[in-house]
């Protein structure tokens, strides 16, 4: 909602060009200085964008070694509940 592409409540207008476009996934490489992620806002319709900057920043844990295999599904819901698969 901060970049304009979200909605409060039923009659908040959306910017359909606003969004976050991922350059990165788990697992990949990244050197120094790559784009993370790229930020699409109308300036007037963005709320704060380096709170939205920050917010995806921290989304990402840089390390040195490659991350194991994680889990395509993590639970299943039905009507009887939630059953964890991990």
């Amino acid at each position: 909602m901060l970049l304009g592409a979200g909605r409060a409540t039923k009659e908040s207008a959306i910017d359909l060009a606003a969004g976050i476009l991922l350059q990165k996934k788990p697992g990949d490489h990244v050197e120094a200085g790559e784009a993370l992620a790229i930020l699409h806002y109308s300036p007037s319709a963005a709320k704060d964008v380096d709170a939205v900057a920050r917010r995806v920043q921290a989304a990402y844990d840089i390390r040195g070694e490659q991350p194991g295999k994680g889990h395509l599904i993590y639970a299943v819901v039905t009507k009887d509940g939630v059953r964890k698969l991990t």
